[in-house]
């Protein structure tokens, strides 16, 4: 009986000396991952009960390797193959092992160091535990961007229909494609704003000014045409202000308080309220474009990115660098463009101007001159 435990407890020490090297070769080749958690289930479930009803191992080195295999192995193995539940479950039992261990609830007949080891198990497991987290919220985010897709596409073909079945100009077709405006201001704000700039003008022209349907196209007209930058303020940190117009002369954003200003629970209601009825004119670099709005670029030098001049499109995201010449530290700008041709680019911040009101058409022009940018005053 000892001669079996001493081999079963030989084969359980090798057996995890090569899963050392499978868990260093794994970026290497990808099957090594399931042929570790293949071993590291063998040593599991066959290897170590054999040697717990033997005396040898000592009851101490039993339990270190039950505890090395669940952290080290069924762990990492785990890990790297997507399921992070099962990673944290070999985790959370290493540490139960190593808890008995330093607890002194059994005989040790070498000294070690278990709360490091405690330690160096608890970090990866809180680790893990921030992955699930982040990786249930890209889950989410993927979910809800798919259905936001199957949605987006249910109301383009219900639009669809009410225009071939009621008639383009009908007060059916007008409430179904502002209904779809809405939803595409969520993944396009320029072909939003010209759809349902589009559908406000001609429902006054149709319907008259008073009717429902004027009155819900405006709503949405109103909600995608809206402009928002942030402005740095020296005792208030970061304001919102709604961009009505530029002036060209003086590079500066003619900004008005938003609708929220009203509210008087609003952090800067007070300094909106002295604002109200007054557009402040705000040089353009000193503004942050923290929402999706469209702009237009212009500007860039001649090379790889000169063909975005005179391009529309509009704002995803904005990186920031205290390193940067901005005076509002934004390092640059991540742009989606209308011409679905065109690859989403990263432009300086100084080539990025806010379009209040759309031109009716993408400009075909070329070059890299701001008078060339539409001016809206």
């Amino acid at each position: 009986k000892g001669m079996k435990g001493m081999k079963a407890w030989l084969r359980v020490e090798s057996n995890m000396t090569f899963l050392t090297g499978l868990r260093n070769a794994c970026h290497l080749d990808e099957s090594y991952i399931e042929e570790g958690r293949q071993i590291s289930n063998k040593i599991l479930k066959r290897l170590l009960p054999k040697i717990q009803k033997s005396t040898l191992p000592p009851q101490q080195r039993k339990l270190e390797l039950e505890a090395d295999l669940h952290g080290n192995d069924l762990a990492f193995f785990a890990e790297k193959n997507g399921d992070y539940e099962a990673a944290l479950a070999a985790g959370k039992r290493a540490r139960e092992l190593f808890e008995i261990l330093a607890s002194g609830a059994i005989p040790l007949i070498y000294e070690q160091d278990y709360e490091a080891k405690i330690a160096f198990v608890q970090d990866d497991n809180d680790r893990m535990k921030e992955e699930m987290g982040a990786n249930k919220e890209k889950g989410e985010e993927e979910e809800e961007e798919e259905l936001q897709k199957v949605k987006l596409e249910k109301s383009r073909r219900l639009y669809e229909l009410a225009m071939r079945d009621s008639g383009e100009f009908s007060a059916t077709a007008f409430f179904k494609g502002v209904n779809y405006a809405e939803l595409l201001y969520k993944s396009s704000v320029v072909k939003s704003v010209r759809l349902a700039t589009k559908l406000f003008e001609d429902s006054k022209r149709i319907f008259g000014t008073d009717h429902w349907v004027t009155y819900r196209a405006e709503g949405v007209y109103d909600m995608t045409t809206r402009c928002c930058v942030s402005v740095r303020h020296p005792d208030r940190g970061v304001v919102e202000f709604d961009v009505v117009g530029w002036d060209k002369d003086q590079d500066c954003y003619a900004l008005i308080p938003p609708e929220s200003a009203d509210d008087e629970e609003h952090p800067s209601h007070d300094l909106y309220k002295e604002l109200i009825g007054k557009a402040v004119y705000t040089p353009r670099r000193h503004c942050i474009l923290t929402q999706v709005v469209p702009v237009i670029v212009f500007g860039l030098p001649p090379g790889p990115l000169y063909h975005y001049n005179n391009k529309i499109g509009e704002t995803k995201t904005f990186g920031m660098s205290e390193d940067s010449t901005e005076p509002n530290f934004v390092s640059c700008y991540m742009i989606q463009f209308e011409d679905e041709d065109l690859e989403d680019c990263e432009v300086p911040p100084g080539c990025v101007l806010v379009l209040p009101k759309l031109p009716p058409e993408m400009p075909d022009t070329k070059g890299d001159s701001v008078d060339k940018a539409p001016a809206s005053s």
